[in-house]
């Protein structure tokens, strides 16, 4: 039994030993296919690799461009916002500067409405007086007209008393 033994563990052995052998061919195979393939593959892989880093600087240009760009956009935004907050400073003391105007305005024109009638009053009053003036001339020109015919006739009188 000990030599069935033996043979049977030395025919295992042996299947064991070309399946063993067979598979290292195998491999052996491989790791040549994948040794002719390995320089072609690095010199793909350092194509990639020089195509990325150019890229890459690429990129980091675009972003600095970019980041520049952001700056001076921030700048402008920052000087457009100063000039707002300027601007509504400045409205709002025009504002109450317009406000003023206006009221200042209402009052001239109250005044002007008031002067206006008052010069209407006064021209009213001006031909009133004009009419009265002309008819106290016209009296005093009667007056005098009297007096210069009481007065011719009181001359008549004393020269008619002195000749007597």
């Amino acid at each position: 039994m000990r030599t069935v033994d033996r043979q049977m563990r030395f025919v295992i052995g042996i299947g064991f030993a070309h399946s063993l052998l067979h598979l290292l061919s195998l491999l052996s195979t491989s790791c040549l296919d994948r040794m002719l393939f390995l320089p072609s593959v690095c010199v793909q892989l350092r194509r990639r690799i020089t195509v990325l880093e150019r890229d890459l600087d690429r990129a980091e240009e675009r972003a600095s461009q970019a980041e520049s760009k952001v700056r001076s956009q921030e700048a402008e935004i920052k000087r457009t916002s100063e000039q707002l907050k300027s601007l509504e400073e400045s409205e709002g003391q025009s504002g109450e500067r317009e406000e003023m105007l206006e009221s200042c305005l209402r009052d001239l024109e109250e005044k002007y409405r008031s002067a206006d009638s008052r010069a209407d009053e006064g021209e009213r009053r001006v031909s009133q007086l004009d009419h009265q003036l002309e008819a106290l001339d016209q009296e005093i020109n009667s007056w005098k007209d009297k007096h210069a015919k009481t007065k011719k006739e009181l001359d008549e009188v004393l020269s008619e008393f002195n000749d007597m």
